[in-house]
Protein backbone atom coordinates (compact mmCIF):
# COMPACT_ATOMS: atom_id res chain seq x y z
CA UNK A 1 0.00 0.00 0.00
CA UNK A 2 1.11 3.23 -1.02
CA UNK A 3 0.44 6.41 0.99
CA UNK A 4 0.19 9.14 -1.28
CA UNK A 5 -1.15 12.22 0.79
CA UNK A 6 -2.02 12.97 4.55
CA UNK A 7 -4.61 15.69 5.02
CA UNK A 8 -2.38 18.45 6.39
CA UNK A 9 -5.81 20.13 8.85
CA UNK A 10 -9.33 18.51 10.00
CA UNK A 11 -12.13 20.23 11.39
CA UNK A 12 -15.49 20.95 11.43
CA UNK A 13 -17.21 21.44 7.87
CA UNK A 14 -20.93 21.04 8.51
CA UNK A 15 -23.55 21.76 11.48
CA UNK A 16 -26.51 19.33 12.06
CA UNK A 17 -29.35 20.89 14.11
CA UNK A 18 -32.86 20.05 15.38
CA UNK A 19 -35.20 22.22 13.61
CA UNK A 20 -37.68 21.61 16.36
CA UNK A 21 -35.79 22.95 18.84
CA UNK A 22 -34.49 25.75 17.26
CA UNK A 23 -37.74 26.58 16.46
CA UNK A 24 -38.95 26.45 20.00
CA UNK A 25 -36.43 28.74 21.14
CA UNK A 26 -37.15 31.23 18.86
CA UNK A 27 -34.30 30.66 16.49
CA UNK A 28 -35.29 31.70 12.79
CA UNK A 29 -32.52 30.66 10.63
CA UNK A 30 -29.09 28.53 11.51
CA UNK A 31 -26.28 30.37 12.28
CA UNK A 32 -23.68 31.39 10.05
CA UNK A 33 -21.12 32.75 12.41
CA UNK A 34 -19.62 32.18 15.25
CA UNK A 35 -20.99 34.95 17.50
CA UNK A 36 -24.53 33.79 16.04
CA UNK A 37 -23.96 30.07 16.99
CA UNK A 38 -23.21 31.23 20.81
CA UNK A 39 -26.09 33.53 20.57
CA UNK A 40 -28.05 30.02 19.14
CA UNK A 41 -26.40 28.18 22.26
CA UNK A 42 -27.71 30.43 24.85
CA UNK A 43 -31.11 30.49 23.49
CA UNK A 44 -31.59 26.99 23.14
CA UNK A 45 -30.09 26.72 26.67
CA UNK A 46 -32.71 28.81 27.97
CA UNK A 47 -35.89 27.30 25.89
CA UNK A 48 -35.05 24.02 27.63
CA UNK A 49 -32.21 23.86 30.37
CA UNK A 50 -32.22 19.73 30.00
CA UNK A 51 -30.77 20.78 26.43
CA UNK A 52 -27.03 20.50 24.99
CA UNK A 53 -26.82 22.32 22.43
CA UNK A 54 -22.96 22.29 21.83
CA UNK A 55 -20.28 20.00 23.21
CA UNK A 56 -17.69 21.53 24.94
CA UNK A 57 -14.35 20.09 26.29
CA UNK A 58 -14.06 18.81 30.06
Amino acid sequence: MTLHKVPKYAGVRSFVSKIELFEAAGIEAPPTTWDELAEAVRALKAADSATVPFPHRR
